[in-house]
């Protein structure tokens, strides 16, 4: 599999030990702990880590203790880094050299965010004050990040404009910090085709009003769902595995709802375009909503390195307007929850499970989408797949504009799912 152009080096596999995680969460110091022994200051800006295997957190949380203070044997640094025109990758991890193995340890989460999330993240933690930032990690023991039980430790917050300054300066780079910024740039692909696809297709999708399905003290009551219903069983344990206790090497977990108008039948009439002041173009605007016909797709996908990209995709056909009240009307947060539910072969279904993916919210009607590329040529691969495989289902159109690698590897995914 080819990696990132920008690393100078070939380094062998064998010089290093990751340990990878894509469970990563972004918060600060304020209100850590209310209070309690051990609980982080309230002026930091903090990325939580979660290594649901015990063993490997255990082994996570002693390097993290016990980090060495000789920046040739141990290092912790957060990485800011572009993803595309709204998003931004945030990497986050230790490095240490294991004296019994002489091999260094690299242990690196990393959340690929809209730009706004991470000013706003910065933005929050400024306001208290903050000089600094911080790393924690938790595990099998209770996931409380930033509350009673957790390991954390301050580490520099380092923003580049591309990867390419990830390895510079050269020579001059303590060798523990060079093995962490390695380990980022070991996780990059920088093309979707360099990995095989393989589509997964729930049974059924549907959008569910927020809290609709969740025990009332789930934090993401107020956001909209998104579920995908399973009848194959396996299938459902497989995808849930792969989001709640990712493999190893997996990289590249990403989730988006798109909001796409369906093209109209040829020689039907298009509406018109609202014309006037503000209140004739909202209302000229709801009602386009009114009449029109949206597909929301919903998108995850993941990446492991042993097999390539998995991408579950599903949509739901409804009229515009139901899609504006799913979201609140604009007013709430442009987030979705993904629910996972396992159909029984009764036709009842079992008590869905709400995944921690926090997909974004995009929408693509022709009046609410944002000005640029459909397809910017500077994205993530991730987030390329995932708008191409949206438009691949609904509307044809867009593609042209799409890498076409890409969309042959969507649409050779779609036909072997026998959905196209």
């Amino acid at each position: 599999m080819n990696t990132h152009s920008s690393e100078p080096e070939k380094t062998e596999q064998a010089d290093y030990d990751d340990l990878t995680t894509n469970l990563v969460s972004l918060g600060t110091g304020k209100g850590a702990g209310d209070g309690q022994a051990g609980a982080l200051p309230p002026g930091l800006v903090v990325v939580g880590l979660f290594w649901p295997d015990r063993a490997i957190f255990r082994r996570v949380e002693a390097g993290m203790t016990h980090l060495p203070n000789d920046p040739a044997r141990g290092a912790a640094e957060i990485v800011v880094s572009p993803a595309g025109p709204d998003l931004l990758r945030v990497s986050a991890g230790v490095a240490w050299l294991d004296g019994d193995t002489g091999r260094f340890v690299v242990a690196l989460g990393e959340s690929l965010a809209p730009r706004t999330d991470v000013e706003l993240w910065r933005a929050e933690a400024g306001e208290a004050g903050a000089a600094s930032s911080a790393i924690s990690v938790d595990g099998p023991r209770g996931f409380s990040l930033f509350g009673r039980k957790f390991t954390a430790m301050r580490a520099p917050l380092t923003e580049v404009q591309s990867l390419d300054e990830l390895l510079s300066p050269g020579p001059e780079m303590p060798d523990a910090l060079r093995a962490l910024r390695r380990g980022i740039l070991r996780r990059r692909i920088g093309r979707v085709a360099d990995a095989p696809l393989r589509l997964v297709v729930p049974t059924s999708t549907s959008l569910n009003e927020p809290g609709v399905g969740l025990p009332p003290d789930d934090p993401a009551l107020a956001l909209p769902q998104f579920r995908f219903v399973f009848a194959d069983a396996e299938e459902f344990k497989r995808v849930r595995a792969a989001l709640e206790a990712p493999a190893p090497d997996t990289h590249d977990l990403y989730g988006e709802a798109f909001i796409i108008l369906e093209q109209p039948a040829a020689g039907s009439e298009q509406p018109a375009e609202p014309t006037g002041n503000d209140d004739t173009q909202h209302a000229a605007r709801s009602t386009q909503h009114d009449e029109g016909r949206v597909a929301v797709v919903g998108a995850l996908a993941w990446r492991r390195e042993s097999s390539g990209w998995s991408l579950l995709l599903g949509a739901v056909r409804t009229a515009s307007a139901n899609a504006d009240r799913w979201l609140d009307d604009g007013a709430g947060d442009f987030r979705s929850r993904v629910l996972l539910v396992a159909a029984k072969k009764s036709g009842s279904q079992e008590q869905p499970i709400a995944i921690d993916v926090l997909s974004r919210v995009t929408d693509l009607r022709p009046d609410l989408r944002e000005e640029g590329p459909l397809f910017p040529p500077d994205q993530e691969p991730v987030a390329t797949l995932a708008r191409a495989a949206a438009y691949a289902i609904t509307s044809g159109d867009a593609l042209r504009d799409a890498p076409a690698d890409v969309v042959a590897l969507v649409r050779e995914g779609l036909k072997a799912a026998g959905n196209e």
